[in-house]
């Protein structure tokens, strides 16, 4: 009986089949896992200063016909807890005070 992964691209490898930008910024993909599971979705560069809500793959060189090798995987970002983010630690105020000096309330 034939092995069911006889079938599978790279066999092993962790590979990536782009297609033709659409608009200039995203470009639709193809990831074939080395486990043989198979992922589709949309690519976009990483840009400094924009958040990387999906996660974001590292690629490696051409392996021909639109095909890379993913390198590395950064996760999505998961936020703690709701809300906005918390600024002032304990820390930050101990140092505020060393700096500034304590408060005192009703002081003119």
């Amino acid at each position: 009986m034939a092995d069911d992964h006889d079938e599978c691209p790279g066999k092993g490898k962790d590979l990536v089949r782009l297609g033709d930008p659409e608009g200039g910024r995203l470009c639709p993909f193809i990831r074939h896992r080395a486990d043989c599971s198979v992922q589709t979705g949309f690519l976009r560069k990483v840009r400094e200063g924009e958040p990387i809500l999906a996660g974001a793959i590292e690629l490696g060189n051409p392996q021909g016909d639109g095909v890379y090798e993913v390198l590395s995987e950064v996760p999505p970002m998961v936020r703690e807890s709701p809300g906005p983010a918390k600024v002032a630690t304990d820390a930050y105020r101990d140092g505020w005070d060393g700096i500034f000096g304590k408060r005192t309330v009703g002081e003119a």
